[in-house]
């Protein structure tokens, strides 16, 4: 009967993997924003960052529950660690859409307005929006450092025993 082997992942692939999804992420949240302000379209932005501000906060809170049900040990302490990353990234990502809405109601307040030509603009008023924009990429990076923290844990095929005693023993892993 062949001995049953943990299967070895190879981590530098996923390192680019995560390179892609960190920069792809990156872009294209910044294309979202872009966009709204570019068409006023704000309704837009609340279809996207709704469903991504409810599965920040559920897995944040399902990082949590398992580290309780886990008990101490290395797999209880990456799951408090990705539950803080996660509410991390909800924390960034309100302070981010907060900031970028005082941003617009200043700018409306004293009537300026940025001019776009196409999809694109020079002009310097859009600046005004930066810190919006890097407190929300700052909420999605702590959010792939919540994944990225627990993905190592789950990326490897494990046996009912293990998963038993994980969670029936409190000084395992």
């Amino acid at each position: 009967m062949p001995i049953h082997r943990p299967m070895h992942i190879e981590w530098p692939i996923f390192r680019w993997v995560r390179l892609i999804l960190e920069l792809g992420g990156g872009f294209a949240i910044v294309q979202l924003l872009m966009d709204v302000i570019a068409t006023n379209s704000y309704l837009d932005l609340a279809k996207a960052i709704v469903p991504v501000m409810a599965t920040y906060i559920a897995t944040a809170s399902l990082f949590y529950n398992r580290a309780r049900a886990i008990g101490s040990g290395k797999s209880m302490n990456r799951s408090l660690y990705a539950a803080e990353r996660s509410m991390q990234g909800v924390v960034f990502t309100i302070i981010g859409l907060l900031f970028g809405a005082i941003v617009y109601y200043l700018l409306t307040f004293f009537h300026i307005s940025i001019v776009f030509s196409g999809r694109h603009t020079e002009d310097p008023w859009i600046m005004a929006y930066a810190p919006a924009f890097a407190l929300i990429l700052l909420g999605y990076v702590a959010y792939l450092l919540a994944l990225r923290a627990i993905s190592k844990e789950f990326l490897r095929p494990i046996s009912a025993r293990e998963i038993r005693q994980r969670v029936t023993d409190k000084d395992s892993t």
